[in-house]
């Protein structure tokens, strides 16, 4: 899949690993409402996603009640909408990512969490 794209330079475009990294730092920071362009990886270009807080939600993990910062990404034109629930103890690892759109409906969850140390 070849693509090339004259993008301005001044423009933040994270790929999807960053902006994994992005969304923890601006949730950590108590930002309710933001929006991040994220390269489009099939088709080359980016997309502008909008990205909501909607609130707190006891989760469980490890057999511990852990709250989560429920926190919703949408992109005009788009039906899909895909949630993520990330971690406050855990400096807001994500815990669980669901994905809806008109077709299906795909969940990711941790299941544990590897210690290096």
């Amino acid at each position: 899949n070849k693509w090339s794209e004259i993008i301005n330079k001044d423009l933040l475009i994270m790929d999807p690993l960053n902006v994994q990294i992005m969304i923890r730092k601006l949730v950590k920071e108590n930002k309710t409402e933001f929006s991040l362009n994220i390269v489009d990886m099939q088709k080359g270009g980016f997309k502008e996603y909008d990205f909501e807080v909607m609130g707190n939600e006891m989760c469980v993990f490890n057999n511990e009640e852990i709250n989560c910062v429920v926190l919703q990404r949408s992109r005009e034109g788009s039906n899909r909408k895909v949630t993520y629930y990330l971690m406050e103890k855990y400096e807001y690892m994500f815990l669980k990512i669901v994905d809806i759109n008109p077709e299906r409906k795909n969940t990711l969850s941790l299941v544990e969490i590897l210690s290096f140390g």
